[in-house]
């Protein structure tokens, strides 16, 4: 019997096997046979098919009809009574569709898949792989709407039954467009999801989000017109059919898109958390073969909510990074935050994944993170982490336990030569690519097999015409049998191709093999088949490739052919021949191997006599990168220093441990300048830290004394980005000690700088003061002006200026930047110079002197970004932020801020990035954002009391007391300013507990405490006597007053405000103040309190000024939430 096709999903279709579409009789006959081809689960009498089908026929003639119409069926579609399997089951009373015939049906198949989404396991049907090939075959199968064309149009019974399929196969198409424009719009495939979009448009024109996807879409391909003009479409279909407008999210996006932004709004998403910045995928060197079976059963158990860690395990070689890789790429697009691959092969300690982790996914003070840090930043993600290469660090598993536990939607996909042995864990054991016995069993095309299928596509690199013919069959055959399918061994294998015939590739194999099986015996089997592979390319290389190849394992990552030329004598033409034969792969400029080819030449490289030489060479070539990239780390080509550094980081660890270990000084004391400021930028901190302590930690015979204090500084450094104070402390206090051991005082001198920086830090600023005056004697006791001299001593001037800044002595402060900025112009360094304009400008910005805030600041911005400082052009931007925040101009200081935190991010300074966050909360407040406020404040305080700085922590509780106190939990807003004056008094920090008294007594007066809100405003009152900002002693004022109406003392109000009135005809009165509409409110209140004719027209002035205010926020939203999230503002705008 042939095969029947049948379509009913766009136009009626029916053909046998490949042979023309058959052409029935009538449409009824259609319809008889598309009805009992959907409804082939039933057999059907006979007497309801007819009415059916002719209801306005008497019975005799309808029931005439459908026995014409069953005989030309049975007639067209070949059923004969001896038929074995008719399509047709004909019976006296009833009629049915064969369900065992052999036929398609498209309508079936669609059924069969929406009912397979329903019941498969998985968190939800868009994120799972297996239901993605679902949804995309259900689309295909979907060329139009069931039995579109009418094919009963007389019965109103038939076409209710066609209605009612239609409308429920649109709708399960429906959900197929959506869940596949989603899908694709995620991936970046913009043709597809535009596509799946459109298709969904033309099903619902209704449907408001597939318009607003198109519109994204096509601004994101450009085509900014087409954009517009799918949002008339959308808004013309919206007022015809239902007199309505688009929707809010939609005008938005139209304005933004008018605006000249291509879809900021992005592809949808869950909206828990912000998302993470997951880089690209690593690009595979060439397209990926095979391996259909493995992919759909990892996609299975990645889909499954009860598997969250998988193992691929196998032996080096069989392609567990591969497949792992092109796992992750079908998985792209189906976690919110992202899939990220993350090698593991250069990692020694197991302390440093958790860091690794975190670069990778640009977390927040990646280099500085502790496991707990990390479970929390990923806490709430959803993520696919792939681990390659865990072997190296089974010490961590611990890690991935706590990592599942802590984020519930978070799954990790590890390679591993060996189990994890975790309770999570699911192990998918990885097995040879696939091969047949012998050309007499291959029942297809060879490429079928996976293995023949690799072995052509690299055989054809080296040799274009290569192909699986008949002569060469048998002996890829042989070849991918002897290596057991192993990937690595097929690609060496095939790089041959190009020299030797494939019967003696597969015949040298062979030989090799047997000599392998003697003498190898306790070795597994496939690492015995990859090693025939690896002495058969060894044996196909010239004397001179050889001693090449070996010498290159000299290098412990990857590689440029300078340092080849420089460090092994390996020319650019050996380079390429060893990339020819597979053993070296090139990709952006630099050289890498596989690990199991590398450990290979290593062996060889041993069983020579030139490992000393070359690991010296390897040293020196090195030791000089490091040093000639630490010049450039503090000018303008900073950034492609340090890229270089990373590039080389592997091999810098080396060189620097080969040193240590053959105790060559001179060749670390060359490199640990460059290392510091390597690590202190670009992280982790704990892996420069860790290489300090290998050279520590040798005999003090071994250390001259002048390369230990060198070490010693670099320590606190890092130390301190570590937030490992008292270590910093103890280890600055060695420096000291080895300065007075050398008759240094210059290294005396730096040990009291690093050890003052370190105290000021924790907010112990007499301590700290101590030290750096310690320092200034020790100076003052050289009867020398030398260049190193002065440099010091403006840097403890300027230290001596950071500590009275932070102490609230601004007249001090300034008179210690002023001697330092003397200095550092003399000695024409610009780098100190533009810091102590930076410090300059923080004191014109204490005192409430914008101007010359700005101006200080402005210019050490400009002086920064000429010299390429990262750190201190992210400094400027904070303090710039602050004035412009100060002044109310949102916009600027919201820009300034994002700015200045995302470099601090990204050099991973994390006491940098804490007094941001302190900054950017403060804003969010002023803006009305309380709940970004309260996170952001705690961020900045967890920072500070792992530091142990308790100004700063002071300063941070009185901030988040106003949050609570704004929000309405006023228990949490009293506790936490009570903590903020114990911090402030405990520190010394005057303006801060001015600051915490202010927020006591709005937290009293808030509680209806009176006399205790009038105490906290007093002592507040009584501390801003002699600190700037008058607008705040204007606010406290206020406050008084408003007490003294709610005692009813209206008149006695009106009299307290009088000076504040006067003030207020100033347009500069409240600069500086915290609250200033709070200000205008409040004297709003008394006035009207007291009918003072003066109230309506301040509550007037100060809502011109509010909205002239709220005009300089460019975001509509931030503006709202300034206008109506306020108080005062509230208040000001909506009182009549």
């Amino acid at each position: 019997m042939p095969r029947l096709t049948l379509n009913l999903l766009g136009p009626f279709q029916a053909r046998l096997d490949d042979g023309p579409e058959i052409a029935f009789p009538t449409d009824k006959a259609c319809g008889l046979l598309a009805y009992l081809a959907v409804e082939a689960a039933h057999a059907q009498r006979r007497e309801y098919l007819a009415a059916l089908l002719w209801p306005d026929q008497p019975e005799n003639r309808a029931r005439h009809n459908l026995r014409q119409a069953l005989s030309s069926l049975r007639q067209l579609l070949g059923d004969t009574d001896e038929s074995p399997r008719p399509f047709l089951l004909v019976e006296r009373e009833t009629v049915q569709f064969n369900p065992a015939s052999d036929f398609s049906l498209d309508v079936a198949e669609f059924v069969a898949l929406t009912e397979a989404l329903r019941q498969h396991r998985h968190q939800a049907p868009e994120r799972c792989l297996p239901c993605i090939r679902r949804f995309q075959r259900l689309a295909a199968l979907y060329h139009g709407e069931f039995l579109l064309e009418p094919l009963a149009a007389d019965s109103e019974l038939f076409e209710e039954w066609a209605l009612l399929k239609r409308e429920w196969l649109r709708r399960l198409a429906s959900e197929a467009f959506a869940a596949l424009g989603n899908y694709h719009e995620r991936r970046g495939e913009l043709a597809l999801a535009r596509d799946a979009a459109q298709r969904l448009v033309d099903l619902e024109p209704w449907r408001e989000e597939a318009h607003r996807q198109l519109m994204r879409l096509l601004a994101a391909e450009g085509k900014r017109s087409a954009a517009l003009a799918q949002y008339e479409t959308c808004r013309r279909i919206l007022e015809t059919e239902f007199g309505a407008q688009p929707a809010a999210e939609t005008q938005r996006l139209f304005v933004r898109i008018r605006a000249g932004d291509a879809g900021s709004e992005g592809p949808p998403g869950r909206p828990r958390g912000e998302l993470l910045s997951v880089p690209p995928l690593p690009r595979s060197p060439a397209p990926f073969v095979g391996r259909e079976t493995e992919r759909a059963e990892l996609a299975e158990m990645l889909a499954n909510p009860d598997c969250r860690l998988i193992t691929l395990v196998g032996p080096g070689g069989i392609g567990k990074s591969r497949l792992a890789l092109q796992v992750a790429e079908e998985q792209r697009g189906l976690f919110a935050d992202g899939v990220a691959f993350i090698s593991l092969a250069s990692v020694t300690h197991a302390e440093l994944v958790a860091t690794l982790i975190a670069e990778t996914l640009r977390l927040p003070e990646a280099a500085h993170i502790t496991a707990r840090r990390l479970l929390d930043q990923l806490r709430d993600k959803e993520l696919l982490l792939v681990l390659d290469n865990f072997e190296h660090v089974l010490d961590c598993c611990g890690l991935l336990s706590d990592l599942l536990r802590a984020g519930r939607h978070l799954k990790v996909l590890v390679t591993s030569q060996e189990k994890l042995r975790l309770q999570e864990e699911w192990l998918y054991p990885l097995q040879g690519l696939s091969y047949p016995a012998d050309v007499a069993s291959i029942g297809g095309p060879p490429e079928a097999y996976d293995a023949l299928a690799l072995f052509q596509q690299r055989a054809e690199q080296v040799q274009r015409h290569f192909s699986l013919s008949a002569d060469v069959l048998s002996d890829v055959i042989r070849i991918c049998r002897l290596v057991e399918g192993l990937p690595l061994g097929i690609e060496l294998a095939a790089a041959a191709v190009g020299e030797q015939p494939c019967a003696a590739i597969a015949g040298a194999l062979e030989r090799t093999f047997d000599a392998l099986e003697s003498s190898l015996r306790d070795v597994f089997g496939r690492h015995r088949s990859l090693r025939a592979v690896f002495e058969y390319a060894w044996g196909l290389l010239t004397a001179a490739e050889r001693d090449s190849f070996a010498a290159l394992a000299v290098f412990a990552g990857s590689f440029e052919a300078e340092a080849a030329w420089a460090v092994a004598g390996v020319n650019r033409a050996t380079l390429t021949a060893l990339a020819a034969k597979s053993l070296l792969a090139f990709d952006g400029g630099r050289y890498s191997w596989h690990e199991a080819t590398r450990q290979y030449a290593w062996e060889q490289l041993l069983a020579s006599a030139r490992v000393e030489q070359l690991r010296d060479r390897h040293g020196a070539f090195f030791a000089a990168r490091v040093r000639d990239g630490a010049a450039l780390l503090e000018g303008p080509s900073a950034q492609a220093a340090l890229s270089a550094l990373e590039s080389d980081r592997a091999d810098i660890q080396a060189a620097w441990s080969w040193a240590v270990s053959q105790r060559q000084i001179a060749l670390l004391a060359e490199m640990v300048e460059g290392l510091r400021k390597f690590y202190r930028r670009r992280g982790p901190v704990v892996e420069g830290l860790r290489l300090l302590e290998q050279a520590l930690a040798l005999p003090p015979a071994a250390l001259a004394p002048d390369f230990e204090a060198r070490m010693r500084a670099a320590e606190v450094q890092l130390l301190g980005l570590q937030l490992r104070f008292d270590e910093g402390v103890e280890s600055a206090t060695r420096l000291i000690a080895l300065g007075e051991g050398l008759g240094a005082p210059l290294v005396q001198a730096e040990g009291y700088l690093l050890e003052g920086q370190t105290l000021q830090q924790q907010g112990k600023f007499e301590a700290a003061q101590q030290a750096v005056e310690s320092g200034l004697e020790r100076l003052d006791a050289l009867q020398t002006t030398e260049g190193e001299h002065r440099r010091l001593t403006a840097n403890l001037l300027r230290e001596l200026g950071n500590i009275a800044l932070r102490r609230g002595d601004l007249a001090m402060a300034e008179a210690h930047y002023a001697a330092a900025l003397e200095l550092f112009r003399a000695l024409e360094d610009a780098g100190g110079e533009c810091a102590v304009l930076n410090n300059l400008g923080n004191v014109a910005f204490d005192r409430g002197e914008y101007v010359a805030a700005q101006a200080h600041l402005t210019a050490a911005l400009a002086l920064y970004r000429k010299l390429g400082n990262l750190p201190g052009e992210a400094k400027a931007l904070n303090n710039l932020a602050n004035v412009a925040a100060d002044q109310r101009d949102y916009g600027v200081a919201l820009q300034y801020y994002r700015e200045a935190l995302q470099i601090h991010q990204a050099l991973e300074n994390l006491p940098a990035q804490s007094a941001v966050l302190n900054n950017l909360g403060a804003l969010y407040w002023e803006l009305g954002l309380y709940a970004e406020a309260r996170e952001t404040y705690q961020q900045a305080l967890a920072i500070f009391r792992e530091c142990g700085n308790r100004q700063a922590e002071g300063e941070t509780l009185a901030n988040l007391s106003l949050v609570e106190l704004q929000t309405g939990d006023l228990q949490a807003a009293l506790r936490l300013a009570q903590e903020a004056t114990a911090a402030s008094q405990e520190s010394g920090d005057v303006s801060n507990l001015a600051n915490a008294c202010t927020y006591l007594g709005k937290i009293h007066a808030a509680l209806g405490q009176v006399a205790e809100a009038e105490r906290g405003y007093r002592q507040a009152l009584a501390l801003r006597q002699e600190l700037p900002h008058p607008g705040r002693l204007l606010e406290l004022q206020v406050e008084l007053a408003a007490l003294t109406l709610r005692r009813g003392k209206s008149v006695q109000a009106l009299a307290d405000i009088a000076p504040v009135l006067v003030a207020l005809e100033n347009d500069e009165a409240l600069e500086g103040a915290e609250e200033p509409y709070r200000v205008f409110w409040l004297c709003y209140e008394i006035l009207r309190a007291n009918a003072d004719p003066r109230a309506t027209p301040l509550l007037a002035r100060a809502r011109r000024q509010l909205l002239a205010q709220a005009a300089r926020i460019p975001d509509a939203g931030l503006r709202r939430a300034f206008l109506e999230n306020v108080p005062a503002h509230r208040q000001i705008m909506h009182d009549v």
